[in-house]
């Protein structure tokens, strides 16, 4: 026999290498290699016994006998079920010491099961049929009483035609009767092929992927650094008066009328915190109505629109436009615009509204209301609401995502621009556990608070460390 090994170009044909054959041309190969590929397996021996399968189709045939039902999944769970109810005494290994993949459902029949061998259990639509078949109280019927019995957390060491032996997680070794076992720890897709023919595995990374990766950090470093003050970047841009500064002399004549809405524009367009606003709120307009055109269903479109409106008013009209506009006709409160936007000689608006953003952005998602020299007691007060009455409440009453995924702008831009492009990002055990680097900067950020507010009591030494966070963002 010969099988194939790769898929080879050689000018205008395609060259299929085979083993042990000459190879064989064509202008066009389908690979019908099926989705689901090669079943995992134990690598431990007796794995290769007749007994030893990874399938289930009837699991009447096994009534009475002793199971063994290797793995964690729902295809494993469901096939547990499926035999105990049939009339099998089964043992369920599992190498973890809780489940925390399957189905709830499964999860809960596979407990009440290892209590109660007639407890009422049912899958009317497994997993996969192609692994395992449906079961319930139907295939009762004359059968003897079935057992489960859970062994976890235990490795499959050995089989033998009789027996199989299991570890536990101390080492110890404990030998089990056993006339069939069924291994149902998943597969692997047919990847190895397709990568031996030099075809490009989505979701794989290699050196192309992490230098684009890298230069993108890099980009976003840069533009952040561009956009804030008091950092070399900045600093060396307004030393050659590069874009967005060299535009203070083209629009001399609609600064000198800041009253007048296009006055008020052109302050704002010689900063590149406009610029950095303006391409956020693209980004999300832009990425979100791609995404609802493409998903089409209510629930996303309200939630895209909600979060392509916060992202343009609140976010960066009200910042960049609108408030300054108001303020240089005088149509704000004195006493609201000094306690929410202080007055300070390095923006060419004359006061701080960039500190509007910490209205929808709460702390420490936006740290700049709050990491001051001096306490600005207004946003203090809206931080605390935010951050310990509302968003809990929000939390409360409609879920984690009411806040993440309908208003804050790092969400704006992972329902939208991340939609695109979430199948690029690398994925993987490793990968889910970096996501708490989130929980370890939210303590940091509880650190940093503690010292801020000491440094307020004056407690020598402090003073002045987040001075530089006074910049636009």
């Amino acid at each position: 026999e010969a099988h194939a090994e790769r898929i080879d170009r050689e000018g205008k044909r395609l060259k299929v290498i085979l083993s042990g054959r000459e190879p064989i041309y064509g202008r066009t190969v389908i690979a019908a290699l099926g989705r689901s590929g090669n079943h995992r397996t134990l690598d431990v021996p007796g794995e290769d016994l007749d007994k030893v399968f990874n399938r289930l189709y009837d699991p009447k045939d096994f009534r009475g006998q002793k199971t063994l039902v290797v793995g964690g999944g729902d295809s494993a769970m469901e096939t547990a079920i499926a035999l105990a109810k049939a009339g099998s005494d089964v043992t369920l290994s599992y190498r973890k010491k809780d489940f925390s993949r399957p189905k709830p459902e499964n999860v809960d029949m596979i407990l009440a099961l290892s209590e109660n061998p007639n407890a009422e259990a049912s899958v009317e639509e497994p997993d996969s049929e192609r692994v395992t078949t449906a079961s319930g109280d139907f295939l009762a019927e004359d059968r003897v009483s079935g057992s489960l019995t859970l062994k976890m957390p235990t490795d499959v060491v050995e089989i033998r035609p009789e027996s199989a032996i299991l570890r536990d997680g101390e080492g110890n070794s404990e030998t089990i009767p056993n006339d069939v076992v069924f291994t149902m720890i998943g597969r692997e897709p047919p990847l190895d092929f397709f990568r031996r023919s030099g075809v490009r595995i989505q979701g794989e990374w290699g050196i192309k992927n992490y230098a684009a990766m890298a230069s993108f950090i890099l980009f976003c470093v840069w533009m952040y650094l561009w956009k804030s003050g008091g950092n070399p970047i900045n600093n060396f841009w307004v030393a050659h008066s590069w874009f967005p500064y060299n535009l203070s002399k083209a629009f001399s004549h609609l600064m000198e009328n800041p009253k007048s809405l296009l006055g008020t524009i052109a302050i704002s367009m010689t900063q590149p915190a406009f610029y950095y606003g303006l391409a956020y709120a693209l980004i999300v307009s832009i990425f979100g109505w791609r995404r609802i055109a493409r998903r089409r269903t209510p629930y996303v479109t309200k939630q895209t629109l909600a979060l392509i409106l916060i992202q343009v008013i609140p976010l960066f009209i009200l910042p960049y436009i609108l408030l300054p506009w108001m303020g240089h006709n005088g149509w704000l409160p004195r006493t609201f615009a000094d306690i929410f936007f202080p007055v300070v000689d390095y923006d060419p608006h004359g006061r701080e509204y960039w500190r509007a953003a910490g209205f929808i952005l709460a702390w420490p998602l936006f740290i700049h209301n709050v990491f001051t020299n001096e306490p600005l007691w207004g946003w203090l007060v809206v931080c605390f609401l935010q951050t310990f009455v509302l968003i809990p409440a929000m939390i409360y009453f409609w879920g984690k995502g009411a806040y993440c995924g309908w208003i804050c702008s790092c969400g704006a831009l992972a329902e939208t621009l991340g939609d695109t492009h979430r199948t690029k990002m690398p994925h993987g055990p490793k990968w889910n556990r970096l996501n708490m680097a989130g929980q370890v900067i939210l303590f940091f950020g509880f650190f940093l608070l503690l010292l801020r507010i000491l440094a307020w009591l004056g407690v020598p030494g402090l003073g002045g460390v987040f001075y530089h966070l006074n910049d636009k963002v």
